[in-house]
């Protein structure tokens, strides 16, 4: 069994599948800038943090026969249009992220035309339900 990176509702990143090289967690604060006449700008606070997860990585998927299907995986439950449950491979919530985009990038490919390499990123958005906890 290889150890887990990180699960995405149903799927998991793993070192021995789909593992990723690369998690970039931004973090952004809405502020409007509001003109005075005779004064510096005033900002206002218009809402509360918005976080995004980049993710990406490679998959060889002769490697172990892990196979091509991984990336496809993902499309599937980015499909379902439902925000997945983030854990850690610690097993700590993340909370809830939606899947806005998947780049897939194939190289170096077998007679059959089937790819050795899949580079791979991902775009998540978390997900606010708004209930109070």
């Amino acid at each position: 069994v290889s150890p887990m990176l990180l699960s995405l509702g149903s799927f998991q990143f793993e070192v021995d599948s789909a593992a990723y090289d690369s998690l970039k967690v931004t973090a952004s604060y809405p502020w409007a800038k509001v003109e005075r006449m005779g004064n510096t700008p005033q900002l206002q606070a218009l809402g509360k943090e918005h976080r995004t997860i980049s993710i990406s990585g490679v998959v060889f998927p002769t490697y172990q026969n892990v196979g091509i299907a991984q990336i496809e995986q993902l499309r599937l439950l980015a499909s379902l249009m439902q925000p997945q449950i983030m854990l850690s491979g610690t097993g700590l919530y993340l909370g809830k992220w939606c899947i806005m985009s998947i780049d897939e990038d194939d190289s170096y490919f077998f007679e059959n035309g089937a790819p050795r390499k899949q580079s791979f990123s991902l775009e998540l958005e978390r997900y606010s339900d708004d209930k109070k906890s």
